[in-house]
């Protein structure tokens, strides 16, 4: 039977090269034949699901079998130590972390000079780094040596230049923790199950990005703290003061700023780059501004992926900006060529993207599809969304999707169908939370629409929805239930009685004069 297990799904997080590291680890301590651990690894590797009776079955006669959480104990932890080794050689940050626990065991056995030597190095790394956190760790143990030396006039007035800096260090811990804070007041508000912000709350996170120190911060030559008020100042024009207007203006910012990291320092992440990209073009989309989305496609198109972790997230980024891209322009020259190549990149890259962007793609192509007029490829699409096991958990996106399908089949003439899925629909919205208005606004169009006789009296009921939603659409709460599919633009076509690709393309146009 199917279990939870710690760590099964430890090794199941694995990607190739950690596995291999681990492996090879392994080795080293190995004596003879596998160690226990390793083929209780590899046992567990194996499995789609973690099953103990296999475990019991295949190491019936092994005695570790008494003891199997002791053991399970233990691979956890070589695991652990073994992702600790093969990610510190990535991170600068563990790597100053361990060197500085050589220098603390120098000190430890007497071994001043030659960790006195190690210190200055690291001192110097640490300052370069702007790393303010180990360089006050690294300050504190200079005092110490100090402390525990014999020192000349000369290297006294030295040691007191360097509490000038220890205090310079003090001043940017406290700026960078000021940020932090602010950070993660925003951070606590978009986690939360009710995003209504009132009045009191709106001044109150105001005062908060006015604070000098954050505003001293987002101008600052540190990555680190750029890249955290930027994130802040979304968060606050998303939630608190919705404006597309300066989203875009900081999202294109944050973008230029980690190009130029990117391309100035080997250190910097590559997924950092593709989440600011990512960032920039949905924000482009929501102010209308499409011709700074195909550079930024072009752009991450040309980056060396080196693992399969990039690889997915580079597919995440690119196709949901292309397709959107698409549809938002109306632009459908190079669809069928762009959706085989997708398809192809998603049967290489099944079950090991992101489940949540795996199906909002799903969406995003049936809503491609609905622009073509391929109505039946819509509908393949999204049902792939509607009939996955983990799609009920989307909560903010299965309710829109399923007024979508029912438009598809309105707009497919399959009115048999309309008519009976529009029922079971229904039913199944009264379950949910969100967007109260919103259903209830569709459950009342799909019953009027439904007993029109005339062109005009079907454009009429057309005109009166488009209304309706454009008040939700400027309401925050009933807002997402947008992002699935242009409900505003497609009854706005319905009323100028043109096909939606035709209404997408002039609207695009004049969107972009």
């Amino acid at each position: 039977m199917a279990q939870n297990d710690p760590l099964f799904n430890l090794i199941k997080s694995l990607s190739k090269a950690e596995k291999r590291y681990f492996k090879l680890q392994s080795k080293q301590h190995q004596i003879g034949e596998a160690n226990n651990y390793v083929r209780l690894f590899d046992v567990l590797e194996k499995q789609k699901v973690y099953d103990k009776a296999v475990l019991e079955k295949v190491f019936r006669k092994e005695k570790f079998m008494k003891h199997l959480s002791a053991a399970k104990r233990y691979l956890f932890q070589q695991i652990l130590e073994s992702l600790a080794e093969f990610h510190e050689s990535k991170n600068e940050d563990l790597m100053l972390r361990r060197e500085i626990r050589y220098v603390e065991l120098l000190m430890n056995k007497k071994q001043l000079k030659s960790g006195r030597k190690l210190l200055n190095r690291l001192l110097k790394k640490a300052k370069t780094s702007k790393n303010y956190l180990r360089l006050f760790e690294l300050q504190q143990l200079e005092r110490q040596f100090i402390a525990n030396t014999d020192i000349s006039s000369e290297e006294m007035w030295q040691c007191l230049e360097r509490e000038e800096e220890i205090e310079a260090t003090l001043k940017s811990l406290t700026r960078i923790e000021r940020v932090r804070w602010i950070y993660y007041r925003f951070l606590v508000l978009l986690n939360r199950k009710s995003r209504v912000v009132g009045e009191e709350e709106k001044t109150y996170y105001k005062q908060l990005i006015q604070d000098p120190i954050f505003q001293e911060a987002a101008t600052s030559d540190s990555t680190y703290l750029r890249e955290l008020c930027d994130d802040t100042m979304l968060r606050y024009y998303y939630m608190i003061e919705p404006n597309h207007t300066k989203s875009y203006e900081i999202a294109k910012r944050s973008f230029q700023f980690s190009q130029h990291e990117y391309s100035e320092s080997k250190s910097y992440p590559l997924r950092k780059l593709l989440t600011k990209a990512q960032r920039l073009i949905y924000r482009a989309i929501l102010c209308r501004q499409y011709k700074d989305i195909l550079p930024v496609l072009k752009y991450i198109n040309q980056l060396p992926l080196s693992n399969q972790y990039e690889q997915t997230l580079f597919c995440e980024v690119y196709f949901a900006g292309l397709f959107l891209y698409r549809i938002k322009t109306g632009d459908t020259k190079q669809v069928n060529s762009d959706l085989a190549f997708f398809a192809d990149q998603i049967d290489l890259l099944a079950g090991k993207m992101n489940i949540g962007f795996e199906l909002n793609l799903y969406t995003i192509v049936a809503h491609l599809y609905f622009m073509l007029g391929d109505y039946p490829q819509a509908l393949h699409y999204l049902d792939l969304f509607l009939q996955h096991p983990k799609a009920k958990t989307l909560e903010k996106i299965i309710g829109p999707a399923y007024i979508f399908r029912i438009i598809i089949l309105y707009e497919q003439e399959a009115f048999d169908a309309f008519e009976k899925y529009k029922r079971n629909t229904f039913r199944k919205l009264k379950q949910l939370t969100d967007y109260p208005q919103f259903y209830t606004l569709f459950q009342y169009f799909f019953t009027k629409i439904w007993n029109t006789s005339t062109l005009k009296e079907e454009q009429q009921q057309y005109k009166l929805l488009f209304e309706k939603l454009e008040i939700l659409y400027n309401q925050n709460i009933e807002k997402p239930a947008f992002g699935i599919f242009d409900f505003t633009n497609w009854a706005e076509a319905k009323i100028k009685n043109v096909s939606y690709l035709k209404y997408k393309k002039a609207h695009t146009s004049l969107s972009m004069d």
